[in-house]
């Protein structure tokens, strides 16, 4: 027989007591789809109150990631407003709260810690399970929770987001058959939005990708690709560049680019800082080769690139003026600029691909 408590209508965040059963469900729900919806179903059959991690909340948007946290939270609770209906015909109350949770490519700690801070912000129960689909080495992360109960749903359709996106990336925004009604209304309007500038430009970047991947196609094995980048410091400041290109035109990113096949890492990223920044007007090569030399560390995540696997290597750079030296954008950069440190935590939402976790790595943020 199920538990009767107070009824609660009103959608956000809401606070459990001690004696709610407390259902936690993570993704990143990029084209929430019907098997998102069965484990949203499944889990609120057994929970007092679900709580949605949305992951990766807060990136630049891209063909992986093309919708906000706040985008993905309007479709999500537009589906569990649905759900919760039958459950208030029968006069019994279900708590949903969608949270963000950001992406550490780098280090699991902080992501674990954000994961468990979200929960316990909204909970003061301590009968928490971590529910999902298990399906793939895409949800390793399911196992990171011993403290936690898992009761994971089981009935997975077979569609994925990532078809949800290639379809509506390569088919002129058609619509995937058997997606949510929600999800369905969602990227009807998505298309149109700001006269459909954002999602032609998603789509061009989209393309881009395919095209980039099909020019090693023949290969024998899949490519893996090495590049050079440089985390600059100076009187509080990190050096940026604005990229000039796809992909990621207009994002922010650290100087850097693909290695040459008759150049050390080191050479390489002194070359692309020099080139995108022309910082070595002002500070001498041999000062930046001398900052470089034994301070280069490796950032391979395997997903960190969409280009393909790519293995950069960063070099950090701590010139200790106390004026910053002027630089210029030049080569693959459209603009060089200085931001203060504080306000790159604050813009990690401009960042190509993984910079911002490299640079919360480098400089400890």
């Amino acid at each position: 027989m199920l538990r009767k408590i107070l009824v609660n209508t009103q959608k956000g965040v809401f606070m459990s007591n001690n004696n709610e059963k407390v259902y936690a469900y993570i993704g990143r729900f990029q084209g929430a789809h019907q098997a998102h919806v069965g484990t949203m179903h499944y889990a609120l059959d057994h929970a007092d109150h679900l709580i949605i991690l949305v992951g990766s909340s807060e990136l630049a948007r891209d063909p992986k990631n093309p919708f906000t946290f706040e985008e993905r939270k309007q479709v999500i609770e537009a589906i569990t407003d649905e759900l919760m209906e039958s459950y208030r015909q029968r006069g019994l109350s279900k708590k949903v709260s969608v949270l963000p949770i950001r992406d550490y490519v780098y280090d699991n700690n902080k992501w674990l810690q954000e994961v468990q801070s979200q929960v316990m912000s909204v909970t003061g129960s301590h009968d928490i399970t971590l529910t999902g689909c298990d399906k793939d080495d895409s949800t390793f992360y399911l196992k990171f929770f011993p403290q936690w109960g898992q009761d994971f749903f089981t009935q997975v359709e077979g569609i994925s987001s990532t078809q949800v996106r290639e379809v509506y990336f390569e088919t002129d925004a058609k619509i995937i058959d058997g997606l949510p009604k929600q999800t369905v209304e969602f990227l009807e309007k998505f298309t149109k939005r700001h006269n459909g500038e954002t999602y032609s430009r998603l789509k061009a970047e989209y393309e881009f990708y395919k095209d980039y991947k099909a020019q090693f196609s023949m290969l024998p094995y899949p490519p893996v690709f090495v590049t050079g980048d440089a985390v600059v410091t100076c009187a509080g400041h990190l050096l940026v560049v604005e990229r000039g290109g796809m992909p990621g035109k207009g994002l922010w990113a650290l100087p850097g680019g693909f290695i040459n096949q008759k150049e050390t890492v080191e050479e390489c990223i002194i070359r692309e800082l020099t080139e995108e920044t022309e910082l070595n007007m002002k500070v001498p090569n041999g000062v930046i080769a001398r900052a470089v030399r034994g301070n280069v560390t490796v950032f391979d995540a395997p997903d960190r690139s969409l280009r393909g696997r790519t293995i950069t290597h960063c070099g950090k750079i701590v010139l200790h003026d106390i004026e910053l030296p002027k630089i210029r954008g030049s080569d693959d950069a459209a603009k060089a600029f200085w931001v203060p440190i504080a306000e790159v935590v604050k813009n990690r939402s401009k960042f190509f691909e993984d910079h911002y976790s490299i640079i919360s790595c480098q400089l400890s943020l």
